[in-house]
This record gives structure tokens, C-alpha cells and sequence, in this order.
């Protein structure tokens, strides 16, 4: 997967910010904690959950919904415009340098 490809995930992702459901876990019949939504901040929807078990502590269910919450799309596309940016740069300066006569 490249940069391409992902930006076009991020762009069919459902927009806007996102926040881990730390409040309000997904509990079982018994109330062990089974899993952490990821929701939508301003519509309220779920987008997905984060699940804990056997292989996953509640503590790395945690950490996994927050890392998710944070590579939101929104975050994801502005990261992938400041990386194009940065290449656009160092394009730029490298013709810069081969005009000047520089060692690449």
C-alpha cells in the first residue's frame, strides 16, 4: 500500500474528528470490559470498536482505540499534504542544486 492509495482511503473515510468511548465501554452480560468504540464527535455515531480479550488487555484496547481516534481521516490527509509538501521541497532544491552546479 502507498501513499496514493491511502489517501484514498482516508478521503472515503467517514470525515471528521473522532474520539475513543472511554466513558462509555462495551461491557459484557457480566460487565468485563469487552471493548472501546470510536465515535464521531459531533454526529455522535460509532465508527468502530477497539476489543479486548484474550490476546488484547484492556489497557492495549485503550491504546488502540486512541491511536485510531487520532488517525482520523482529517489528521491522516493534512500528514500525507505535509509530506507532498516536503517532497515538492526537496525536488524543488535539488534542481536548485544541479542548476548551481552541486553534488547531488
Amino acid at each position: 500500500m502507498n501513499v496514493k492509495d491511502i489517501k484514498a482511503l482516508a478521503k472515503a473515510a467517514t470525515q471528521g474528528r473522532w474520539q475513543a468511548e472511554e466513558d462509555a465501554p462495551a461491557k459484557s452480560s457480566t460487565g468485563k470490559l469487552i471493548g472501546i468504540y470510536i465515535k464521531h464527535t459531533r454526529r455522535q455515531g460509532r465508527i468502530c470498536e477497539t476489543f479486548s480479550n484474550c490476546m488484547v488487555s484492556n489497557e492495549q484496547a485503550l491504546a488502540n482505540a486512541r491511536f485510531i481516534a487520532a488517525a482520523n481521516p482529517g489528521r491522516v490527509l493534512r500528514l500525507i499534504n505535509q509530506l507532498e509538501k516536503a517532497q515538492a521541497e526537496v525536488r524543488s532544491l535539488r534542481r536548485t542544486n544541479d542548476q548551481l552546479g552541486g553534488a547531488a
